[in-house]
């Protein structure tokens, strides 16, 4: 085996301690002589609010999927609502005859699913739209309409 003096012992670590230092010097060197990154920002994302609102049913037109309607914020205005097959249709009713129930009884609508053909001239409606419709004549993407009671 081996025998080191104190003398050897310490030769070595002071050229290890070099060693590691010109290791650590080097990296550094290294680094700086790298571009920089550049920070790629992530891509926004955007998230669409609903936009709902109420109107009443001006016309209808079952054979090309669509409703005409005036919302209740500005009744002098139409606009053509396109119904998908995505569009959920619902009527909601009351379980009852509202005379039946105090005041203070609360309860739950009906929801029934139905059809265009089952819209009528003059219905109140709530539609549900991801769309703004402000000064649009047509919406085409549509949640969903509620004849409401």
């Amino acid at each position: 085996m081996l025998k080191f003096g104190k003398k050897q012992i310490i030769v070595l670590m002071v050229v290890l301690a070099v060693i590691l230092l010109g290791v650590v010097i080097w990296t550094i060197f290294q680094k700086s002589k790298l571009p920089a990154k550049k920070e790629i920002a992530p891509p926004e994302i955007t998230i669409k609010e609903p936009f709902t609102f109420s109107a009443v049913v001006s016309g209808t037109n079952p054979e090309n999927n669509f409703l005409m309607i005036r919302p209740i914020s500005n009744p002098k205005r139409e606009i053509k609502v396109i119904v998908s097959e995505n569009t959920k249709l619902i009527k909601l009713e009351f379980p009852i005859g509202l005379e039946k129930f105090p005041k203070e009884t609360e309860f739950i609508l009906k929801e029934n699913k139905i059809t265009i053909k089952d819209f009528k001239e003059g219905d109140r409606v709530f539609i549900k739209t991801d769309k703004d419709m402000a000064e649009k004549p047509e919406i085409d993407i549509v949640e969903f309409i509620q004849i409401m009671p």
